[in-house]
């Protein structure tokens, strides 16, 4: 992601969030799936799944921009990015030093999302050229992944992020065999080896890919791991692009950061480069560290080679907490925040915050506890964050309306700060 600066002055996060799309949300229709980065001018942008009644699910974008939310081809609603009669699911989004957003989305070969969301789903690829969606191809939407090589669907089956030494989009995606890395050199999308390199070494089923880029270029990939079909144990790797071949930070095949925490089921690894330091650093859900779900954090140290936390060999950052879903970046002031859904009881569940910006303690933004980030908004889950270039979150998440069947897309940020507007 390419970190910006937030948009409104004040205190604290909204009371109300604000609903994207809501003009469109009726009781039959659902709004999900989605992602958020930054524009310059203070300006988030957020790319969502929508379905409407009778309709197969488009892929939908807009941004604030000072007044309300947008699109760049419609001033006066959202931009709908995708138009094939085929289920669209998982949209990624990121945005280059230009302000150009690259969007990437599963397509269903079926006109309707199958049970289990089962492949085969194609990667597209589409970005604004200055007036209107296409891929580099001009034609309508790039495809990113193989004649055969189709996407595993799980709750985050692919990502995008833009190389900051070359201001070109990366995208990795799964196909539970294996995880593919492709990136657009200028003329083509291609791996560094091959048409699309092969980043996984060990055997077993590969989940949920998160790409990043060392401030190098080099691509950083993290995933997770199932020795087998329906294993009980899930493990988190990561390999990273070395001279001649992908590896682990270890020098051979992938590092296992999960290793030696006690904890057996890992899930859903968030990435990120945390920046003067130039080393990765991977959040993850736990289902059953020291007996209870939680959110563990690692991070590489090149002075003991090591991967550990900032406070032990692995941090818990959800305290007493529960720990769902969750969402991790990092500032350009290496301020690094995790949002997660945790649940309260009565079948419900909050969102809530926590940042490292120094020190061995994860905190809230006013004090040491977690900070709620979804207030008043019940069933809130599946939280994604960006930090702006002040350390500062701002944070989309889906509200589930189980009573009517449906679901939106809110929006909040933190605005505690007096300078820099």
């Amino acid at each position: 992601m390419v970190q910006r600066q937030p948009i409104f002055p004040g205190n604290g996060f909204h009371t109300a969030a604000n609903r994207l799309g809501s003009e469109s949300l009726t009781t039959s229709s659902k709004s999900y799936s989605y992602d958020i980065d930054l524009m310059t001018g203070r300006k988030p942008c957020v790319i969502w799944s929508h379905e409407a009644t009778g309709a197969q699910q488009q892929i939908r974008f807009a941004c604030w921009n000072g007044t309300k939310w947008a699109g760049l081809a419609n001033p006066n609603g959202f931009d709908q990015i995708s138009s094939s009669p085929k289920a669209k699911l998982y949209p990624f989004l990121a945005i280059d030093a230009y302000d150009t957003p690259h969007v990437i989305w599963h397509e269903y070969a079926n006109v309707t999302v199958p049970y289990g969301h089962t492949p085969p789903t194609e990667i597209k690829y589409a970005n604004w050229n200055g007036s209107s969606w296409s891929g580099y191809s001009g034609q309508g939407p790039d495809t990113i992944s193989l004649p055969g090589k189709y996407a595993n669907v799980t709750s985050r089956p692919s990502d995008i992020t833009i190389n900051n030494a070359t201001n070109r989009p990366g995208v990795v995606w799964a196909d539970k065999d294996s995880v593919y890395y492709r990136a657009w050199n200028g003329s083509q999308w291609s791996g560094i080896f091959a048409n699309a390199d092969y980043v996984t070494y060990a055997p077993g089923e590969h989940h949920s890919p998160q790409l990043a880029y060392d401030y190098n270029g080099k691509p950083q990939v993290a995933w997770q791991h199932t020795p087998y079909l329906n294993s009980p144990v899930n493990d988190i790797y990561f390999s990273h692009l070395g001279p001649s071949s992908w590896k682990g930070k270890n020098g051979q095949g992938p590092d296992v950061v999960s290793s030696g925490t006690g904890s057996t089921t890992n899930h859903e690894p968030e990435l990120v480069v945390i920046g003067g330091w130039n080393v990765p650093a991977i959040a993850w859900r736990s289902t059953n560290y020291q007996n209870k779900p939680s959110i563990l954090f690692r991070r590489w140290d090149p002075q003991s080679q090591t991967w550990k936390g900032f406070g032990s060999s692995v941090d818990k950052v959800n305290g007493n907490k529960g720990a769902g879903a969750l969402s991790m970046d990092v500032s350009v002031s290496m301020t690094v925040g995790i949002a997660w859904t945790a649940p309260t009881g009565n079948a419900d569940s909050k969102v809530w915050f926590k940042q490292w910006t120094g020190g061995t303690t994860w905190k809230g933004m006013t004090g040491n506890a977690a900070q709620l980030v979804s207030r008043n908004v019940s069933n809130s889950m599946d939280p994604k964050l960006v930090m702006d270039d002040f350390g500062l979150p701002q944070v989309t998440w889906t509200h589930f309306i189980p009573t009517a069947a449906m679901s939106e897309v809110y929006f909040t940020h933190w605005k505690n700060w007096s300078q820099g507007q």
